[in-house]
Formats: structure tokens, sequence, C-alpha cells
């Protein structure tokens, strides 16, 4: 049966509509392999381009290349002097405690 046929149901005199038949759309299908293969082929350069670069600068770092460098922060002793970490995790935790008890007080 198609999908907008009318047929007789059940030895009825009234005829009813039957469900539209599934069909399946090669496009769309093909369109998302496509997609889907453009992405794979996409990740794949990217991560071969990471890949062999990172083996580029590996092998510079080890022959001692001025070409290859990284960084190392140079500070004075003195400019840490007065640094104190600040936890960020237990000013939220302990800003957090507080509201609830000012609501739960009210």
């Amino acid at each position: 049966m198609g999908g907008n046929k009318r047929h007789a149901g059940n030895g009825h005199n009234g005829a009813r509509l039957s469900p539209p038949a599934q069909t399946t759309n090669s496009n769309n299908h093909n369109n998302h392999n496509n997609i889907n293969n453009n992405n794979n082929n996409q990740h794949d350069d990217i991560v071969n381009y990471i890949f062999d670069s990172w083996n580029k600068v590996t092998r510079e770092l080890e022959r001692g290349s001025e070409d290859a460098r990284y960084y190392q922060e140079v500070l004075a002793p003195r400019q840490l002097a007065n640094f104190r970490p600040f936890n960020l995790e237990d000013w939220w935790g302990c800003r957090m405690m507080q509201t609830i008890n000012r609501k739960h007080r009210s």
C-alpha cells in the first residue's frame, strides 16, 4: 500500500487513510555519509598535522636547535615574596553557604 491511498476498512462502509509508507531518501543518506567522511578526513588531517609538528619540535629540541624553544618564566624571588594563592573553589563554597544561611534565617 502506498502513501495516501484509501481502502475500505474491516467490512465497514467508511474508508480510512492508510499510514504513509516509509521511504528512504538516498540523497539524504549519501549527503550524511559525505559529511561524515569529510569530518573524518578533516579530523585525521588535524591529528596528523599535530602529531607531525610535535615530532618535529621534539627532534629539534633534542638536537639543541635554536629554532625550537620552550617558554621558561623568569621571575625574581622578590616579585613573588608577597604572593598568596587564592582558592576560588573555596571562596565560592563559602559564599554559597552564606547565601543559603541568609535565606534559611529569613
